[in-house]
């Protein structure tokens, strides 16, 4: 299996999770951890896209699920034998390639239609090998090429795995059957390899280092059963529990690609312009360009150490940005609830809070109703008790607060407002993190 080690921020990734997951990992590169490999947990938004195409950054790989599947032990050479071919060929390919003592059966377009075994050889032809001088006989000589795998190879009762099926799955299978092979195909019932009881000898979890956030219930599905390495974040300190201990860095400024930045700078690195680029944006987009109440004189200065090497302007450069990423006319209901979208825990009750930055409201009242309706039947199927997104508008450093719950006005309550057509104002609000988090769960743990 895989020595990887994943560094990745939190579902419904923003441009500070892909990005400080980039920036540790290449740093984690140059210090020697060649096998880090950043992650986002999910598809980029608008902004982040933005981001990466602005300074020729890849888009880092994908990662919603920290299971251990088939496909991650998978490995090695293997090879497959149609019906047709002959006993001897099929003996000696088990013995010259190493391969494992099971072959698939496949058709010509290679899906898999019966598998044989060494055992299946030996006991065919089992008079046949019997050498009353000479106990090492060369067996596969006595294999007549005249008699082809299909006169031998099982049919019936065959066991094998999708790519994608879970370990803890197929450990479950294999108890219950008594093979010591298994082949695995692909969804269109191709044999792309083979997995075997051995496989799931020492099996050890996946290695993780968590970045933009600390709680399970915000991480990639599986990350409870990886082996957390390291924590870099900015956020408050959740429930993460470990058996041993690990590496944590979070500190209250507004951004984790300051940490970020900071640990280069700390190993004595000058990231380069593309990672300094996409650090600068992630502090521009977390502090809403040095606005936010969570910004901090590090982040400024650490901004501008960036935007030096960027050879971009803070200020101007985040206003593009911005821009970029907020025309309503581009983005659907769901994908406004989506991108930037965290569940908490207060109290007794499941609360998700998303939030949406515009540069002006024009054209946002054309898709109020549906977003309103999008946001409650998101609520429902996710099994919240309230979902809150926040419509944070730039320009005005205002933030409308729309609710939708068992009893919304409640969310309003929390913050000293009466709620007005399923909605909070909150003037003077950009910040998530310290001006809507804390009010609410200070106010539903009450």
């Amino acid at each position: 299996m895989s020595d990887k080690i994943y560094i990745v921020g939190h579902k419904s990734p923003d441009t500070d999770s892909v990005c400080s997951a980039i920036g540790l990992a290449n740093l984690k590169k140059l210090t020697g951890t060649t096998n880090a490999v950043a992650c986002s947990a999910g598809k980029l938004n608008k902004e982040t896209s933005f981001v990466l195409n602005y300074f020729g950054v890849p888009a880092p790989m994908v990662l919603e699920d920290l299971h251990i599947r088939v496909q991650d032990l998978m490995g090695g050479e293997f090879h497959t034998v149609e019906s047709t071919t002959s006993l001897r060929e099929a003996w000696q390919i088990m013995k010259d390639k190493e391969q494992k003592k099971t072959l698939p059966v496949v058709d010509e377009a290679g899906k898999m239609i019966g598998v044989i075994t060494i055992g299946d050889i030996g006991m065919a032809f089992a008079e046949r090998v019997i050498c009353e001088e000479d106990s090492n006989c060369p067996t596969g000589n006595l294999l007549p090429t005249s008699v082809s795998v299909a006169s031998v190879m099982h049919t019936e009762g065959l066991v094998s795995f999708q790519e994608d099926d879970l370990i803890t799955d197929v450990r479950k299978k294999m108890v219950e059957t008594r093979f010591y092979n298994y082949p695995v195909l692909d969804a269109a019932g191709k044999v792309v390899g083979l997995i075997g009881r051995y496989d799931l000898l020492g099996l050890s979890p996946k290695k993780v280092i968590l970045v933009d956030h600390n709680e399970w219930g915000q991480a990639v599905t599986g990350a409870e059963q990886s082996q957390l390495l390291g924590i870099v974040d900015h956020h408050k300190v959740g429930g993460i529990q470990t058996s041993e201990p690990i590496y944590i860095r979070v500190e209250p400024i507004g951004s984790t690609c300051t940490i970020v930045a900071q640990c280069y700078r700390e190993q004595g690195i000058t990231p380069d312009k593309a990672i300094a680029g996409i650090l600068l944006s992630a502090i521009l987009s977390d502090t809403v360009i040095f606005k936010s109440p969570t910004c901090t004189p590090l982040d400024k200065t650490t901004a501008a150490f960036l935007a030096t090497i960027a050879g971009v302007d803070p200020k101007a450069y985040g206003i593009e940005m911005f821009k970029a990423s907020s025309n309503i006319a581009d983005r659907t209901p769901q994908g406004m609830i989506e991108e930037d979208l965290k569940a908490f825990t207060m109290g007794e009750n499941k609360v998700g809070i998303g939030q949406v930055s515009l540069m002006g409201m024009d054209g946002f009242e054309a898709v109020r109703a549906d977003l309103t309706a999008a946001i409650e039947a998101h609520r429902v199927a996710q099994g919240m008790q309230y979902l809150c997104l926040m419509i944070t508008d730039i320009l005005t450093d205002t933030t409308e607060l729309i609710v939708k719950g068992e009893n919304p006005e409640e969310v309003a309550k929390a913050f000293g407002k009466t709620l007005v057509a399923g909605s909070v104002e909150l003037p003077g609000v950009l910040s998530r993190k310290k001006q809507v988090v804390p009010q609410m769960t200070t106010y539903f743990k009450a």
